[in-house]
């Protein structure tokens, strides 16, 4: 993809889940409203398709099974039947009859009048089939060339013809079918007249096409470079590249239902876009599952395969009601990301990798950043941490002096010096106050007077009994020093005398500490919540060990955000700082490793397997509207607050100052706004 190409209606996927129909806790994130699970126990689900109340799954390789979904709460097994040959895919062809197709046997026709007994009744031979869509009886085959067939009640298939060669996925598009070819071109056919089908136009992609949908005049096409194109076919014959979309994940299956379009991803989830403008897709919402690509879309479901330990699950979320998107995006950077601190509107990031070692992101468009600098040391070793005062950054690199770069210029940062003497190696920067707090293996804690950036005057040592140092956070008056089983209380409010108060044996192989407030934070091989009231004195409030581990940790209220392997997992803190485990995010098809966090928005860096740069929206949910005086509790006392605050702005333009009565937001107070917030109160919280 040309770098031109990718500037043009970038639409950047947002990290955002379903809310819940409860009160929604002021900090915790949204997670989508499960509204059941059919469990299939051992049985592998990999395709799924509905036709009204009922689920149609393929099951354990070639058999095919009838799920009630009438009671989402609580879905129910009607009918399980062998397929002739394992499935590579399965589609509705009408409300009677589904369609699962195999690529060396061809198709496999269905009746499902009956759902407590699907019956075979019908097969269509063909080799090397692809894909397939049905409209109005008409079945499009991406096999080799583009086959049309028409199938009957019975499920007997007449070819009506041929045409083309190469195909590996097809959409419909009124009297158009669009084509994809393994040559990573698409292909417009009118086939208004089966019989003799006319190729309208050829458009060569530069992406490795996986799939195809449509929308009005607008089509998608889906690759393995974690996008998806926007073609307009307004004119068939002249389809043309209107915009990209990015997305944490390749897909090989999409489908758009009612102005929206699903794309399951490879890695397991499912994204939603609101197709309104058809041309310019906008993140709606993102079920993030822990495996499966599969998915059926119902009357307001989505219904998303999942494996979870042993077993094979279904689950069924609600599609009604998704809430505004947060704002995400991605660009590339160098590779493994060991540091990151955000400095006004720029993220400077340190990496372990050669040759970069550092480069400074623009971020002042949070949906928007951009590499603008990078740095390559001179004698090619990689950075383990960077820290920022003014114009210059201090990169520590663990087996070198640390260096002093200027990043005045941040498209050429340029180094200026060292900080510390020839062996002060460091593995862990941190500007507190003033002061550079720096973590080093042969010196333990050093500490820097930063009141010339530019020529940081060394303070003070102190060397704790424990080896390995490699991590530190620092609060009022104290710093903790971390190696990877223990961290040591250092008393600093005399930055140029510091003293160990006491050492804490570590809960778990520690990766990082963080301060925030009056708590401490560690991760590594889990997350431990320390209260540090008493600064000197941490005390314990909860842990909780964790596989695979955590790299760094961020608190929002009371959600602790750690990047690491999975690669973003979100915990629960409300409970007297101890840890729950309540989301696991993949964002990206990398680990995370260093982040940071600022007005709601979460920046993270790939740790590895990628280079991504990541912007994460971490805002808490909204409570629940009916929930007016936020008490909690949906009474009369909401009711009537309610009241009072619509009869007093009810007519009012709200477009200015904003109306707390405009419930369905559209900068008026008026009968809609009553209706809406009588329906919610009514429901309740």
């Amino acid at each position: 993809m040309s770098r031109s190409l990718r500037q043009v209606g970038w639409c950047f996927l947002a990290a955002v889940l379903l809310g819940s129909a409860g009160v929604r806790g002021q900090g915790i994130l949204c997670t989508p409203e499960l509204l059941g699970t059919y469990s299939t126990e051992t049985a592998n689900i990999r395709y799924v398709e509905v036709i009204g109340d009922v689920a149609y799954l393929t099951v354990n390789g070639a058999a095919i099974q009838s799920v009630d979904i009438s009671d989402p709460a609580n879905p129910f097994s009607l009918d399980t039947t062998t397929l002739t040959n394992y499935p590579n895919g399965l589609v509705r062809v009408s409300d009677d009859m589904l369609c699962v197709w195999n690529y060396d046997e061809g198709l496999e026709f269905l009746d499902v009048s009956n759902p407590e007994r699907i019956t075979r009744v019908g097969a269509f031979s063909r080799f090397g089939v692809y894909d397939a869509v049905f409209a109005d009886g008409v079945g499009y085959i991406a096999e080799g060339p583009l086959t049309i067939v028409r199938v009957d009640a019975s499920g007997d298939a007449e070819l009506l013809g041929l045409v083309g060669s190469n195909t590996s996925d097809v959409a419909l598009m009124g009297q158009f079918a669009i084509v994809a070819t393994h040559a990573d071109e698409i292909i417009v056919f009118d086939v208004s007249e089966p019989s003799a089908i006319v190729e309208m136009s050829r458009l060569s992609l530069d992406v490795n096409v996986l799939a195809l949908a449509a929308s009005g005049t607008a089509l998608y096409v889906l690759s393995d470079e974690n996008n998806f194109l926007v073609v307009d076919v307004a004119n068939p014959a002249s389809p043309t590249v209107v915009g990209e979309c990015s997305m944490p994940g390749s897909s090989g299956r999409a489908r758009v239902v009612d102005d929206r379009l699903y794309a399951s991803l490879s890695h397991g989830g499912l994204a939603v876009f609101d197709l309104t403008d058809p041309l310019l897709p906008e993140i709606d919402g993102w079920i993030d599952t822990l495996s499966g690509v599969a998915m059926g879309i119902g009357d307001g479901l989505v219904i998303v395969p999942s494996h979870r330990g042993y077993g094979y699950e279904v689950d069924l979320y609600d599609s009604r009601e998704w809430p505004p998107p947060v704002h995400r995006a991605v660009t590339e950077i160098a590779e493994e990301c060991t540091g990151l601190v955000l400095d006004g509107d720029r993220a400077v990031l340190s990496f372990s990798t050669v040759p970069v070692a550092m480069q400074v992101i623009d971020i002042a468009d949070p949906a928007r950043p951009r590499v603008v600098g990078e740095y390559l040391p001179a004698d090619g070793y990689p950075g383990y941490d960077v820290a920022v005062r003014g114009e210059y950054a201090y990169l520590a690199k663990a087996r070198e002096p640390a260096e002093l770069i200027s990043i005045e210029e941040p498209d050429a940062p340029a180094s200026v010096g060292i900080v510390g003497d020839a062996d002060s190696y460091f593995f862990d920067f941190e500007v507190h106050e003033g002061l550079l707090y720096g973590a080093s293996e042969r010196h333990g804690l050093v500490i820097f007077d930063l009141a010339n950036p530019a020529a940081p005057v060394e303070l003070s040592r102190l060397r704790p009994s424990f080896g390995n140092i490699r991590y530190i956070a620092v609060g009022s008056g104290v710093a903790y020093l971390a190696s990877a089983s223990r961290f040591g209380v250092i008393d600093v409010s005399n930055p140029a005398d510091p003293f160990i108060v006491q050492e804490v044996p570590g809960p778990f192989w520690i990766e990082r500490v963080r301060v925030d407030g009056d708590r401490l934070l560690v991760v590594g091989s889990g997350i431990a919540v320390y209260d540090i009231q008493d600064p000197l004195s941490p005390l314990l409030r909860g842990s909780v060990a964790v596989s695979p581990k955590l790299r760094d940790v961020f608190l929002v209220g009371d959600v602790a955000y750690c990047a690491g392997d999975i690669p973003l997992s979100v915990f629960d803190l409300s409970d007297h700082g101890d840890p729950s485990l309540i989301r696991r995010l993949s964002p990206t098809n990398s680990r995370l490793g260093a982040g940071a966090m600022r007005d709601g928005l979460g920046y993270f860096g790939a740790s590895s397997n990628g280079d991504d740069f990541v912007v994460l929206g971490v805002e808490p949910c909204d409570r629940c509207v009916a929930d007016w005086n936020g008490d909690g509790t949906t009474d009369s006392i909401d009711l009537i607050g309610f009241l009072n605050a619509w009869a007093a702005e009810r007519g009012s333009d709200c477009a200015q100052s904003g109306c707390a009565a405009d419930i369905d937001e559209n900068d008026m107070v008026d009968s809609r706004d009553f209706i809406a917030f009588l329906n919610a109160w009514n429901a309740g919280c």
